[in-house]
């Protein structure tokens, strides 16, 4: 219970302290919180480098299934040229079309620009006359 012949001044310097000791323990608190989102992004970081890394690899295997199951009907090397051709195609196809996407995204957005540029010019000048 607070004593009744204290001072203002004792009461505002134990106010301040209490103020101050509360925002240490939020900085305290805050910090910790930040560790630890860090460490959860950390992790989560790592594990998808780690699937993407697996997942390379899995398509290396691939390819060198495909060309030892070639390689039961065709010459070595023919095998290797058939996989090679067909990953060549494969990642042609991809390059297409992800430019194409690419472009049209684009495109899509000039034009969309364009025509909210006009509109905007021919409302100013409708306004001005």
């Amino acid at each position: 219970m607070p004593d009744p012949n204290e001072t203002t001044p004792t009461v505002l310097r134990r106010l301040m302290a209490h103020i101050v000791e509360l925002f240490q323990t939020y900085a305290t608190l805050a910090g910790q919180e930040t560790r630890a989102t860090g460490r959860d992004l950390a992790r989560g970081v790592l594990l998808l480098g780690a699937a993407l890394l697996l997942g390379a690899l899995a398509l290396v295997m691939a390819v060198v299934m495909a060309v030892l199951l070639l390689t039961l009907v065709l010459r070595p090397w023919e095998a290797a040229a058939v996989v090679f051709a067909l990953t060549g195609l494969a990642m042609v196809l991809c390059i297409e079309l992800g430019i194409g996407r690419f472009r049209r995204q684009r495109l899509q957005k000039v034009v969309e620009a364009f025509r909210e540029d006009m509109r905007w010019l021919r409302s100013e000048l409708l306004r001005r006359d």
